[in-house]
């Protein structure tokens, strides 16, 4: 840390009542996580000149969180298919939803770390038939 005694910043609170969790920050001061509230949904506040913009990552309607973002600005995180149902995923830096795929029909899980390599996006979760589990994307 360059200071220990910095000011925090009150970042942005999205449009809808709830409680914000901040999970991950990149290296360009995108952060990413989520509202729990009457529906939880994935959240990313963006630099501005002089703060942060936010905005809700889409989702299938039903719930979504953000858990980390990668240098390139793809998100890793879970959209439910129905209320118990949570599925992994990712957001594209362009924000544009791609569900992960299962070991199972039957299969839950999450995305909780994602990376950008030299051989394309690696993302690292569980699902409920595998345990921990990596998917890897190419570019």
């Amino acid at each position: 840390w360059q200071d220990h005694n910095a000011t925090p910043v009150l970042l942005p609170r999205p449009s809808a009542a709830g409680d914000v969790w901040v999970r991950d920050m990149n290296d360009a001061g995108v952060i990413v996580g989520y509202l729990y509230g009457s529906r939880t949904t994935a959240v990313k506040w963006t630099p501005t000149g002089s703060g942060y913009a936010v905005s809700f990552l889409p989702d299938l309607g039903v719930k979504s969180a953000a858990y980390a973002i990668a240098q390139d600005g793809t998100v890793s995180g879970s959209v439910n298919r129905t209320v118990n149902a949570t599925r992994p995923a990712l957001w594209s830096p362009s924000a544009q939803l791609i569900m992960l795929g299962l070991n199972r029909t039957s299969d839950t899980g999450e995305a909780l770390s994602v990376a950008m390599t030299p051989t394309g996006i690696v993302a690292g979760g569980s699902l409920t038939s595998l345990g921990s589990t990596l998917w890897k994307i190419a570019p």
